[in-house]
Order: C-alpha cells, then sequence, then structure tokens
C-alpha cells in the first residue's frame, strides 16, 4: 500500500502528530483547563508510539513543529463541524486565539481553503481583551467547487507586526448529489435509515442490498443471505454484531486506546477519488471505523484497506500489535457480501467523503 517501508513510517508519523496536536489544541481552547502533559519525550522499547524522539534520540520533526506551534506564546486554533466541505456550499469556520501573555492587541487571520486545483480566502480583524482563551469570530465562506482533498490554512498577524506560524488542516470538497440516482434495496433498514438515504439521492429499488446488522435480527440476516447465494449482492454495515459473521471472520475494536490505531487505504475501486496519500488521516475523522475484522485467508475473500493497533499486555511491560481489515468482500455461493466497517450510515448525507465512498461500494457490489 505504501511502497518504501520509509514511505510507511513517514504517514504513521504524520498520524500521530496531527492526532497529538488536535488533542492539545482542545485542550488549549477549553478555558477551563491549566496545562496539559505529554507522554512522553523518549519512547521506550514496550510504547514505541509515544515518544518526540525514537528510541534512538532521533527527533519526529513533525512532532517537534507541532510542539513548538502549540506552545508559543499566541496560538491560532480552527474549529468547524462536520469535516468536510460540500462543493459549492456555504461553510462556516471559527478562529479562536490563545493567549498566554493575556495582553489586549488588535490584529487579523488570514484564512484560504484550497482544494483540487481551486481556493477561496478570506480574512478575520479582531481586537483582543486580554484573556488566555477568546473567539475571534467565524469566517464564512462558500466551498469551491471540486472535488478533493485540501487544506483548511490560517494564520494571525498582530498589528504590532508579530505573527503565528500557520496552522493546516485536512479536509475533503466533494460535490453534493454524488448519490443521486444510484439505486439499493432498502427494504431491510429501519424507516429512519431509508429516508436519510432517500434524501441523500438513492433511489430504493433493484440493486445490492444494504443492510444495518445493528438494526437486523438472525432471521433477516439469514434470509439476506439465502438470497445472496442465489446471486444477489449485499453491504452490510457494522458488521461487528454478534452472529453476523460467517466462520473465518472476527471483529475486534480498532479505535486506539493509550496506543494509537492506524488506519490505510488499499488500491482498489473502492476507494476510487478518496484514497489519496492512503492513509485514513483528518479528513476521515468521522468516518473511521471503531471495529474492524481480523480475517483468515480463503478462497473467494478480498481484504481490503487495514488497521495496525499496538496491545499493551498490562503488567508484562510488552507489546503485541493487531491487524486487520476495515473491508472485506465475501463470496457466497453465486453472489457476494461486502462486510464495511466504515460509519457510513451516521455520515451519509452530511459528509462528502462517506458519499463518495458509499456511491464506490455500490458500485463495487453491482459489479
Amino acid at each position: 500500500s505504501f511502497g518504501p517501508i520509509s514511505r510507511f513510517l513517514s504517514a504513521t508519523h504524520a498520524v500521530h502528530a496531527e492526532g497529538n496536536s488536535r488533542m492539545i489544541e482542545g485542550i488549549l481552547i477549553n478555558p477551563w483547563t491549566a496545562g496539559y502533559t505529554l507522554t512522553f519525550f523518549e519512547e521506550a522499547s514496550w510504547e514505541c508510539t509515544g515518544g518526540l524522539v525514537t528510541l534512538w534520540n532521533q527527533p519526529k520533526d513533525l512532532m517537534f513543529a507541532a510542539g513548538k506551534r502549540l506552545n508559543a506564546d499566541r496560538v491560532l486554533v480552527l474549529e468547524w463541524g462536520p469535516r468536510n466541505f460540500y462543493a459549492g456550499r456555504e461553510c462556516e469556520v471559527t478562529a479562536w486565539l490563545v493567549d498566554q501573555t493575556r495582553t489586549p492587541h488588535a490584529g487579523r487571520v488570514r484564512l484560504s481553503l484550497a482544494a483540487g486545483g481551486k481556493s477561496t480566502a478570506g480574512e478575520l480583524a479582531y481586537r483582543s481583551r486580554g484573556r488566555r482563551v477568546e473567539r475571534i469570530g467565524a469566517w464564512r465562506f462558500r466551498a469551491p467547487e471540486t472535488t478533493g482533498f485540501g487544506t483548511l490554512l490560517g494564520q494571525l498577524e498582530t498589528e504590532a507586526g508579530s505573527s503565528t506560524p500557520p496552522v493546516k488542516y485536512q479536509v475533503f470538497v466533494g460535490p453534493a448529489g454524488r448519490l443521486a440516482g444510484l439505486k439499493a434495496d432498502l427494504g431491510r433498514l429501519p424507516e429512519e435509515l431509508r429516508a436519510n438515504l432517500a434524501g441523500s439521492g438513492i433511489k430504493n429499488g433493484p440493486g445490492p442490498i444494504l443492510m444495518d446488522a445493528a438494526a437486523t435480527t438472525p432471521i433477516q440476516l439469514q434470509a439476506v443471505r439465502n438470497e445472496v447465494k442465489q446471486g444477489a449482492a449485499a453491504i452490510i454495515l457494522h458488521p461487528e454484531t454478534a452472529g453476523c459473521l460467517p466462520p473465518g471472520l472476527s471483529s475486534r475494536p480498532s479505535r486506539g486506546w493509550i496506543f494509537p490505531s492506524f488506519h490505510f487505504l488499499s488500491e482498489h475501486p473502492c476507494f476510487r477519488d478518496c484514497r489519496g496519500d492512503g492513509v485514513v488521516g483528518p479528513a476521515w475523522a468521522e468516518l473511521a471505523p471503531r471495529f474492524s475484522l481480523q480475517a483468515e485467508p480463503a478462497s473467494g475473500r478480498e481484504l481490503i484497506g487495514g488497521f495496525l493497533v499496538q496491545n499493551y499486555r498490562a503488567g508484562l511491560f510488552g507489546t503485541s500489535f493487531s491487524h486487520g481489515h476495515d473491508l472485506v468482500i465475501q463470496r457466497e455461493g453465486k453472489g457476494r457480501v461486502i462486510f464495511c466497517t466504515y460509519r457510513l450510515l451516521e455520515t451519509v448525507g452530511r459528509n462528502p467523503l462517506a458519499d463518495t465512498l458509499l456511491a464506490n461500494i455500490l458500485a463495487e457490489a453491482g459489479r
């Protein structure tokens, strides 16, 4: 998925630095916090994902750059939601100032969003009252008419001529209506989910069977499997539900804990137009699986996407790594089942990355 091992190591390093940055930003803009700790400065042999330097005291450049920015006298933090932007739609980003000097001053924040070769820019003027945490204001803009991963960028400049280091966030910009006109058998879904998918443009009709295993009875599941064996295609979401998985497949938590969980994307049609650099990074925050699948290799089974998570064996100061997959295509009889652990039902219709991924999976199921 990554080619040289150095590219894989760089990818995990970037995810680590990004995750630490976002957590520290959340702490900084909370006026009820007074500080934070970072565990820890250098890595240990059994906790090899936590440090600012490696086991051999080699600095992790991205982590040091993030630490320098976040521990400066003044820090700019951008906040918004949902995570990604629909092309051409009105959007809003809130800018926060964290000022450890607590000195009244005036300035402006320069902002821009660039994706797919197009961009939009603006600025917010502000006057600080000398508080540690202040809301500068909201930047309202229209997202560029484009598709792809991009960068939301912000930089604060004071009237006295000082500035903060630029702050960058990965986002995905995609078209609205990506699912319009696509067909799927929605009859097995709860009414609320059917309505949401229909509102996103998916028509109920002949096509892959779409199921939510968390809202499916064993009898309904067996009925679908019988249809698949006769040649139907099915997409099962939330497959970690007990009793949903066939022999040779099991689920395990893959959200991460004290140790991170690294999810990556294979080169596959399911990830067309949304694979980016192959990392389930910041733009995937709302879709990233909380459970993933561990699969034994078998004939008729295709393993797509994946995860690595470090496990801590309490009391032994030892670690092991679990690995598995976030998408599994299983042939059953004359048909196929796609087990999908990405959180699509929670995000379709409000996140263009989710819309793109679901459209690809529907196309793969109907192939």
